[in-house]
């Protein structure tokens, strides 16, 4: 059976990551290329798609929630996805996004956007400077239940596809998850 793994390109590069790449995200990533690593001797496929807010805002980006990038998404990132999918032919496909992501997350996203003025002095702040702002965001966002703006389209376009996040919180059972969604259990 051919696994195909489509997953959010900040797994292997925590630069990506719209505060920068702390401890946490440098300990993902090394745990992810571990886990990739051994799928792929296993003979399983994975594919990072492009990171769409990184395409529409550039980095360092500001807080933002799924109703800001649902109306930026650029469509060519999801057909990208759909033509590897056809060109590879896999029995199996899964997407493995970013819990909480507004563009990446499965099962919770955020909505609520910060001000203007907010995400201006957040592009030009330094990674110490944009980690303490990060708090001063959650005032204007929430965690809410539902896909991010990219997941939901790609549910519409696989929906025989196993979808499942990695819960940058707990990374623990958030690899645990992810392992046993790639392994089919």
């Amino acid at each position: 059976m051919k696994t195909l793994v489509i997953y959010a390109p900040c797994l292997d590069n925590p630069f990506l990551v719209y505060i920068g790449a702390r401890n946490k995200e440098i300990e993902t990533t090394r745990r992810w290329t571990e886990l990739k690593d051994e799928f792929m001797r296993r003979g399983v496929l994975f594919f990072s798609y492009f990171c769409p807010e990184t395409i529409v805002d550039g980095w360092p980006r500001p807080p933002a929630s799924k109703d800001y990038y649902a109306e930026r998404i650029p469509m060519w990132i999801v057909e990208h996805v759909k033509k590897i999918v056809s060109d590879v032919r896999p029995d199996r496909i899964v997407f493995v996004g970013i819990r909480n992501s507004p563009v990446c997350g499965v099962v919770k996203t955020v909505q609520g956007d910060v001000p203007k003025e907010f995400a201006e002095r957040f592009r030009e702040a330094n990674m110490e400077e944009r980690i303490a702002m990060k708090k001063g965001a959650y005032k204007y966002m929430s965690v809410v239940d539902g896909p991010g703006a990219l997941m939901e389209i790609l549910k519409k376009e696989f929906p025989d596809a196993v979808f499942v996040d990695l819960n940058k919180g707990d990374l623990e059972s958030g690899f645990e998850e992810v392992r046993k969604a790639i392994e089919g259990n």
